[in-house]
Parts: structure tokens; C-alpha cells; sequence
């Protein structure tokens, strides 16, 4: 399973789009965050949740309206985003 990440907003800004191969055909989302954590420490934490501030979409949803084990796969999107709040 080849995954693109790529980033929109000003997180575009200091990081370019990666390209990961991950060694299943399948894959859950809870898990896939997970493992796409240290690869992006600036916009998931450890445990694969995203910081303040970032929205995460995977294959042009947000990563929120899948339930953690519901399977990918083939190519996956990952579309970071970094969003700024005014008051």
C-alpha cells in the first residue's frame, strides 16, 4: 500500500509531500495514523492524533467520520492541513 501525505496551509510552507510504503495490502484508519505519526511529529502526536490546529483527511474525508478499524485500501491520500483560528 503506497500512501502520498501532502500539506496545505502554512504547514505547507516548511514541509514537502512524502510518498510511504507500508508493508500490508489493508490497513484501519486508528491504525494508519498511528503509523503515520513519526513521520509527521510536527502534525500528529504519538499516538496518531492531530495537533491543535491541524485537520487530517484521508481520501478526501476527514479522518474523524471512519471508524477506527473501517480498512483501506490501495492508494491513500493524507491531506494535512494546518488551519488558523481568529477571535
Amino acid at each position: 500500500m503506497r500512501v502520498r501525505i501532502v500539506f496545505l496551509g502554512p504547514i505547507a510552507a516548511r514541509r514537502r509531500p512524502l510518498e510511504l510504503d507500508l508493508n500490508a495490502e489493508r490497513i484501519g484508519v486508528a491504525r494508519l495514523m498511528q503509523s503515520l505519526a513519526p513521520h509527521i511529529p510536527d502534525a500528529l502526536m504519538p499516538g496518531g492524533q492531530p495537533r491543535p490546529g491541524i485537520l487530517v483527511f484521508i481520501n478526501g474525508r476527514d479522518y474523524r467520520v471512519y471508524e477506527e478499524d473501517d480498512q483501506l485500501e490501495g492508494d491513500v491520500l493524507v491531506e494535512v492541513i494546518q488551519v488558523f483560528h481568529g477571535g
